[in-house]
């Protein structure tokens, strides 16, 4: 953990938040633009309030459960996500509109079939070691999920990286 805070100073804390914040605005940008998703929170990088948010952004995808968003944006983008109410059951629930009576309905569900997929949000984290292109990726992938159009799987994605790492590898030396 030293070594790490120490990285962390070299590059600067200022740095690092300027960094987030613009894969943050770029990202937030993107995702306005979506059909049927909604961002919670700070939405918009013009608002007052944006300076304070970190590089994280919670979102839904309306008509599709928080798990199959993570699993497609990990299995057509390598784009690893956290979903369900992230330790915020209650909150989430309020958020989403869950009833009391639902609430009920949803134990007696996860006692009988403990696999069911309950209601959540899905949340997105950037940092310092992400890239415009992986924000591009995300909308590109969330998009599709979004209007339930196919994407470039990511055995694609992983056959054009190889195929331009080697092409960088063997070029000839100017």
């Amino acid at each position: 953990m030293a070594k790490a805070l120490d990285l962390l100073r070299r590059i600067g804390f200022d740095t690092i938040q300027e960094e987030e914040q613009s894969l943050t605005r770029r990202a937030l940008s993107g995702l306005a633009k979506l059909p049927r998703v909604k961002v919670y929170g700070i939405k918009a990088a013009d608002s007052p309030r944006f300076f304070q948010k970190g590089g994280l952004i919670v979102f839904g995808v309306k008509g599709v459960m928080p798990g199959r968003v993570a699993r497609t944006l990990a299995e057509r983008g390598g784009i690893g996500v956290r979903y369900g109410c992230h330790c915020a059951h209650l909150i989430v629930k309020r958020i989403l509109g869950v009833p009391p009576w639902a609430e009920q309905i949803q134990r007696l569900i996860l006692t009988l079939a403990p696999r069911f997929t309950l209601p959540g949000l899905v949340r997105v984290s950037f940092g310092i070691q992400n890239t415009e292109a992986e924000i591009d990726s995300l909308i590109e992938v969330l998009g599709a999920i979004a209007r339930k159009q196919p994407t470039q799987g990511m055995g694609q994605r992983m056959d054009d990286f190889v195929c331009a790492a080697s092409e960088r590898v063997y070029a000839p030396i100017p």
